[in-house]
Parts: C-alpha cells; structure tokens; sequence
C-alpha cells in the first residue's frame, strides 16, 4: 500500500500559491483566462460604466440623501447618482 501525500492549495485572496490540489510529480493545470464581460455594465444615469467608491461626506447628509431616496422609492445609489450628476451639469469646469 502506497501513501499519496497531496498539496492543498490556499483559498483565493490568502496569498500568492497554487490554487490547485496537485499530486506530488503531476503538472498542475493551466489557469483559465479571465474574459472581458460580453456587455459593459450600464451606470444608473446611462453615462456609463459605473465603479464603486468610498467617499466621505457629512453625517447629515448622508442621511438626507437615504430619508430622500426612502421617500422616493428609489435606491440610494440611484439618488446618489442623480446629485453628482447634477453637480456636474451645474458646475461643467470641474
């Protein structure tokens, strides 16, 4: 009876390694190409891709802007969009 000892590889985002189970003596698999999404994600205005970000504004109106959007029936993310998107036709040197 013959032991097999295996390399267990670490979960994503735990470092740099091999993400595979691998027998000692085999070739691990070659990685898959991550491809480009077929369609590029729409922003909620329809001006583009959208991308996440964490920006830092007063209490107070964040919280506006969350009763606003509660009262509209609409997501915060939408709100917040319109208001930049606002803020950008009303100040266009920016």
């Amino acid at each position: 009876m013959s032991k097999k000892s295996f390399k267990i590889a670490r979960k994503p985002g735990q470092g740099n390694g091999d993400q595979s189970i691998t027998a000692p003596g085999s070739k691990p698999k070659p990685r898959a190409r991550k491809s480009p999404p077929a369609a590029p994600v729409t922003a909620i205005a329809g001006v583009g891709p959208t991308t996440r970000k964490t920006i830092e504004v007063p209490e107070d109106f964040f919280f506006r802007v969350k009763m606003r959007a509660l009262e509209r029936k609409m997501l915060e993310k939408e709100l917040w969009a319109e208001i930049l998107g606002e803020y950008f036709d009303n100040h266009p040197s920016v």
